[in-house]
């Protein structure tokens, strides 16, 4: 081999050394960027599940937290329910004892009535105007109202009392032409017991068959000397209307104001007629629609306005002393 070929060769060597150290250099950077690469990625991820096991740490604390206030509030949820259970009973038993007392008291009065009219005083003394000391056999079990009042003025000891009001047909049951019971009375307002009975009457159903749920009525008209010196007497005029239903009140003419009355009751207080100075007074309970009139009071309105409500208010006593 002459000594070209030899040179031509180890050209062609070199050559191909320099290639394979080329590529050995080229594959080893590209394994070192590749480890580089993987080492940084690997780093990047432990960061990552450090950060998520901090985070389901904080989560589990919040979660057991949040399980006993739960836990905590069924607890109180159950005897709360426990405690209402109990009070729910109480208030059936006290509702109970509440029912057999009324239907005890209203026994009781049905009783007196009963003996009263079979075997005491059927029928009133002609001679008797009204309810007064000189009038015995008109304060008898008949009207109860008027027994209470004069146990509790002998005794001292006042008609227990609510303003839970009696229901329309119990005052039906009650009013009566022999009794006061339901009627302003010179008695009932302080006066002395004097005075000229005008009318007294008790209406049914078939008196104003046109009201709807209308059931019957009550009037009382007494005669009393409240202003001497002028009209002989003055008209004190009771109506009572009962109905089934509440009534929506009528709008009149006349209006000069309200006033409040006892158990929480609202009066409205007209001037019906100038010719005989008639000033009445209206309130509404319950089904009932009352009214009182004061005529030939020839005083002011101011000096009439405490009369109507005095009046107004004994309306409202007899209406709640359960009878």
């Amino acid at each position: 081999m002459d000594r070209s070929e030899l040179i031509g060769k180890s050209k062609i060597l070199v050559g191909i050394l320099a290639l394979a150290t080329l590529f050995v250099l080229g594959l080893s950077g590209y394994f070192w960027s590749s480890w580089q690469n993987a080492a940084t990625s690997k780093q990047g991820g432990v960061e990552a599940v450090a950060n998520l096991l901090t985070v389901n740490q904080n989560l589990s604390q919040r979660l057991s937290s949040l399980q006993e206030n739960l836990a905590a509030l069924q607890s109180e949820v159950q005897t709360l329910a426990q405690e209402k259970d109990q009070l729910d009973q109480e208030i059936i038993e006290i509702e109970t004892e509440v029912n057999l007392l009324r239907s005890q008291k209203y026994y009781l009065a049905d009783v007196l009535d009963w003996y009263n009219q079979q075997y005491l005083y059927p029928r009133p003394p002609l001679n008797c105007l009204d309810i007064t000391l000189s009038c015995p056999n008109r304060t008898g079990a008949r009207d109860v109202g008027y027994m209470a009042d004069a146990y509790a003025k002998a005794t001292g000891n006042p008609i227990p009392q609510s303003c839970e009001v009696a229901s329309a047909d119990r005052f039906l049951r009650w009013a009566s032409l022999q009794s006061r019971m339901y009627e302003v009375t010179p008695e009932k307002m302080g006066w002395v017991p004097f005075s000229s009975v005008f009318t007294n009457i008790l209406f049914g159903p078939d008196h104003a068959p046109d009201q709807p749920g209308y059931l019957g009525s009550l009037g009382y008209e007494l005669r009393y000397p409240l202003v001497p010196g002028t009209w002989p007497f003055q008209e004190l005029h009771t109506t009572i209307n009962a109905y089934s239903v509440e009534q929506d009140p009528e709008p009149k003419d006349g209006v000069l104001q309200t006033v409040e009355l006892d158990c929480g009751i609202q009066g409205t207080v007209y001037q019906a007629s100038k010719v005989d100075e008639t000033k009445q007074i209206v309130f509404d309970f319950g089904t009932i629609n009352a009214n009182v009139k004061l005529k030939y009071f020839y005083k002011d309105l101011s000096e009439a306005i405490p009369i109507l409500i005095q009046a107004a208010n004994v309306i409202i006593h007899d209406f709640t002393i359960g009878w």
